[in-house]
């Protein structure tokens, strides 16, 4: 599986990971417990089956079916991964799990794409698990936000596509993979930014108790 590299992070470094971004976003206490005490959350079996498709959608070769039943996930999830894993074209590794750096005052920030396809300047995000995802929900997320934020800084345009492909692992589910079409303005990155500068200042001063409304 991959490596996070936590050691390439805050608070051993001024970098901040997209992940780090979100969680102080939802809960400047939660981030300390977990991003400065080492304190990790319950992991779910939808977190771990999301994690292991993450994994394997980048690394085909991985042995996901022997972590899984390792790992306890349940044989129906194993079912549908192995169902729709086969569906999602396959990318070269070195642009699966993608990350950008982004430059921001004394601070950078980490930001991890599903994939990138550089010719086509499109971003793959994958999301799996029985939380809905729609055009409204993509319309507004912070993390797809935050991802467009990271390409129109590194390469200095929006991307001409940002995709987001959704498995429903509910057994309602009507179809194995739901995709969708993110569109951002120039002026909605410029005004994230912004909230993105203001979390790095709670970071900074250590602010751990109070929580602000970003987005």
């Amino acid at each position: 599986m991959r490596d996070y590299k936590k050691q390439d992070l805050y608070p051993n470094t001024n970098v901040l990971s997209g992940s780090m971004i979100l969680d102080y976003a939802r809960s400047p206490q939660d981030f300390h417990f977990k991003w400065l005490l080492g304190i990790e959350g319950y992991r779910s079996p939808a977190l771990i089956f999301g994690i292991v498709f993450s994994d394997a959608y980048a690394d085909r070769d991985w042995d996901y079916l022997t972590y899984c039943k390792e790992n306890g996930v349940a044989p129906r999830l194993i079912a549908v991964l192995q169902k729709v894993l086969p569906l999602f074209p396959v990318l070269p590794k070195k642009f699966c799990e993608y990350e950008l750096f982004v430059k921001l005052g004394k601070w950078k920030v980490r930001v991890t794409l599903d994939g990138l396809l550089p010719k086509q300047d499109t971003i793959v995000e994958n999301k799996t698990g029985q939380m809905v995802w729609n055009q409204t929900v993509c319309d507004y997320h912070p993390q797809l936000t935050l991802q467009q934020w990271a390409f129109w800084k590194k390469f200095g345009k929006l991307p001409k596509d940002h995709i987001l492909n959704w498995v429903d692992t509910s057994t309602q589910a009507t179809k194995p993979i739901h995709t969708f079409h993110v569109k951002r303005t120039i002026g909605q990155l410029k005004e994230f930014e912004q909230k993105l500068i203001e979390i790095i200042k709670g970071v900074e001063v250590g602010n751990f108790t109070v929580r602000r409304q970003y987005w």
